[in-house]
């Protein structure tokens, strides 16, 4: 699958990868296509002034960060929206519970759009609301959990949503958290 495949065309980014292939192939960079795991949205990727790809601020996008996590067709699967200084920037949403599980790779960053996402740690349970954000160091062992749906941003170095990273095999293919 290549990085572009990873996009539904649906989703807000649609017209900003469009511009990003335009650049692509006015910088000759082949066929648009790479094995990279990292998202092609990244504001360095501007088209050069004076291109018919347009500049800089043709091509930036705000992102409503609820909204694009709303939109997400499973609990607990991780879209990414871009990349920044190394860190990928990642929508999801969640309902009922993770696995518990950790990451001794990272510190995982978790800021809650809507909703309340409950984060239980060994240590005890932190809650976060809507605007409110928890910061779980490498190697931590933690559970999210949401008791209705919950929608949040986390910030890492890596998607997370696969079984290491705690996703429930409930999740998988649209299900719902068992009763």
């Amino acid at each position: 699958m290549t990085a572009y495949e990873r996009w539904d065309p649906d989703e807000p980014f649609a017209v900003l990868l469009g511009l990003m292939r335009t650049c692509l192939a006015q910088a000759g960079a082949g066929s648009g296509t790479t094995t990279s795991p990292r998202p092609l949205y990244r504001p360095r990727w501007a088209c050069p002034r004076g291109s018919t790809g347009g500049g800089v601020m043709e091509q930036l996008r705000k992102v409503r960060l609820d909204e694009a996590a709303a939109a997400r067709p499973e609990y607990w699967s991780q879209a990414v929206l871009g990349e920044a200084n190394g860190s990928l920037f990642k929508v999801a949403k969640g309902t009922g519970a993770t696995e518990w599980h950790s990451h001794e790779d990272m510190d995982e960053v978790f800021v809650v759009t809507g909703g309340t996402l409950v984060v239980e740690l060994r240590a005890g349970d932190v809650t976060l609301e809507a605007g409110e954000m928890l910061i779980v160091p490498r190697g931590t062992e933690h559970r999210p959990r949401a008791d209705g749906d919950a929608r949040f941003l986390i910030v890492g170095t890596a998607v997370t949503s696969n079984a290491a990273g705690g996703k429930p095999a409930w999740s998988t293919g649209g299900g719902a958290p068992p009763a």
